[in-house]
């Protein structure tokens, strides 16, 4: 979940984002994408934009409310302000000011703001050409979905695929008994990605990743009617807070001026790891895990209602060695290509980075003449160690939180969550168009995915060069 929002006051509800952008000029490239998640929009809306035809399949009836809200960093934000739906989505998001931190007993321990008032980051502002989007993830998938449509997206609902299909000169999906061919075949479909054994030649099982999240959104009246927690829940204000304690911690939030809620709860977990990994939450089991923390957080666990808790077991997959299949026309992207800590606060940020670079390196091929394959080649050349150093910030972050000395004074500097301008600064169509002659030449990436360690599992994750290094050259 996004926890800091930058200083912004919501936008004035009377602006729009008409005329919104028409689809380019046809391409003659045909894409398959596997997954309505945030990646697979993020790829179909640009490249309808760059002329490509799309299909997107999605195993799932419809998308319901689920769980809390989703950041879109400034990295990511740049495209939403491309793809003519600012506007639409500012209107569903939050504007707290910052992040109240405590210990898990009440002892309050900083307020972590975005931007000091009255500090001027000048030209390193992320925010001066892109916004951050502290929205909620049932609206912004509508949305997306509502945009990819409006562009001439075929999305089919409730279909599962059942095998994927490369040959020499197409890349196909089995649905149905039906094969649907197309130029390239992209396997949005998450961490259960049924293309990442298609991409690797043989099935990786799941690993637990040591943690789980009980989850929930609900009217914040029901925060408010309880007078131990409603100061959490102001009407006409949004709000974020966390509790941090032993291997664990608490974050509620307020969105749309204090009428929705949200609240979750990261913490150990030591269950088997099965291929459902989401599950009915019961609020007796989450109230278990903080039994002897701030009465705060026991009373805002009460007013739950009934069914509407979820239970979701953090599995992971170990890093792949490579995103893209032997053949060159299938891919993964997103959580199919590289799970995320939700501390990270860079999972959807870095899907979305996915799709649009994938959608541009079709299109330079294409006009180079260019085999088509080799554009997801260097596709995962240009994403693949930006992805292993915004993942890092996902451990470090998680550590920093988890790993509390309560026996000694807390350092607030100690607890912050870190943010890097390099990731917010960074325009993924930008990097493209400049990368992708010495992409093609670059050495192809092969990390070996047995001698490293599950991404949620590590203190450390190998990488060629530490996050510092990254931070210190952008």
């Amino acid at each position: 979940m996004s926890a800091i929002s930058q200083s912004r006051g919501a936008p004035d509800p009377s602006l729009t984002d008409e005329p919104r952008p028409l689809p380019g000029a046809p391409s003659g490239i045909m894409i398959i994408i596997v997954g309505a998640g945030i990646g697979g929009l993020a790829c179909a809306i640009e490249s309808r934009l760059e002329g490509h035809e799309v299909i997107l399949f999605e195993q799932t009836k419809e998308f319901k409310p689920l769980g809390d809200n989703i950041g879109l960093f400034p990295n990511s934000g740049r495209f939403i302000k491309r793809w003519g739906i600012h506007y639409e989505l500012s209107k569903s998001c939050a504007y707290p000011d910052g992040l109240r931190w405590y210990r898990y007993d009440g002892q309050f321990i900083t307020h972590q703001r975005q931007q000091k008032k009255g500090e001027d980051m000048g030209d390193a502002n992320p925010f001066k050409d892109a916004p951050l989007y502290d929205t909620t993830r049932y609206d912004l998938h509508q949305l997306l979905i509502k945009r990819a449509k409006e562009l001439g997206v075929q999305i089919l609902m409730n279909t599962r695929v059942a095998k994927y299909v490369e040959e020499a000169d197409f890349a196909g999906v089995e649905v149905d008994g039906k094969l649907y061919k197309a130029d390239v075949v992209l396997g949005a479909d998450g961490v259960k990605s049924k293309a990442r054994e298609l991409v690797l030649g043989v099935y990786d099982a799941p690993r637990p990743s040591g943690y789980a999240i009980f989850r929930t959104s609900y009217s914040a009246d029901r925060i408010r009617a309880n007078p131990i927690c409603a100061h959490l829940a102001a009407l006409d204000e949004d709000a974020r807070s966390i509790w941090i304690g032993p291997d664990a911690h608490f974050i509620i939030g307020t969105t749309k001026s204090g009428k929705e809620m949200h609240w979750l709860l990261t913490h150990l977990d030591k269950a088997d790891v099965e291929e459902s990994w989401m599950y009915p939450g019961k609020v007796e089991d989450a109230l278990e895990y903080v039994k002897d923390w701030d009465p705060v957080v026991k009373a805002v666990m009460e007013t739950t209602p009934e069914g509407a808790l979820v239970d979701w077991k953090l599995v992971f997959r170990d890093p792949l060695p490579r995103w893209v299949s032997e053949g060159g026309r299938t891919c993964v992207l997103g959580d199919a290509a590289h799970p995320f800590l939700p501390t990270s606060q860079q999972g959807a940020s870095q899907a979305v980075e996915d799709g649009v670079t994938i959608a541009h390196a079709l299109s330079i091929a294409k006009k180079k003449g260019l085999p088509l394959n080799v554009a997801l080649n260097v596709y995962q050349t240009l994403r693949y160690e930006r992805v292993k150093r915004a993942q890092q910030l996902g451990v470090d972050n998680r550590n920093r939180m988890h790993k509390v000395d309560y026996s000694k004074p807390i350092d607030p500097e100690a607890v912050q969550l870190q943010f890097a301008l390099w990731l917010w600064q960074h325009d993924a169509i930008q990097h493209c168009h400049d990368n992708f002659d010495s992409a093609l030449v670059a050495p192809m990436v092969d990390q070996l995915a047995s001698t490293s360690p599950p991404v949620a599992q590590a203190d450390k994750l190998a990488i060629e060069q530490p996050v510092v290094a990254a931070v210190a050259a952008a």
